[in-house]
């Protein structure tokens, strides 16, 4: 319930349901699907260019997405 920053790199996410199950998480922050340090991302970030608006949909309390 604490957690700040989520770094889901890598974990093969492919929809926008699955953000849905993050909105318990009332204190999050920052969420990197996407970072190019490590050359990791999500199939999301490729198939869907609106993925950061849908996100910020769901999680409004985010202020950071691959930031």
């Amino acid at each position: 319930e604490n957690l700040k920053s989520l770094n889901l790199t890598g974990n093969h996410l492919d929809g926008i349901e699955e953000f849905y199950k993050l909105k318990n998480l009332e204190n999050l922050q920052q969420l990197i699907l996407s970072d190019s340090k490590s050359n990791g991302s999500n199939p999301i970030c490729v198939k869907n260019r609106e993925y950061k608006i849908e996100i910020s949909q769901i999680l409004p309390k985010i202020e950071i997405i691959d930031g």
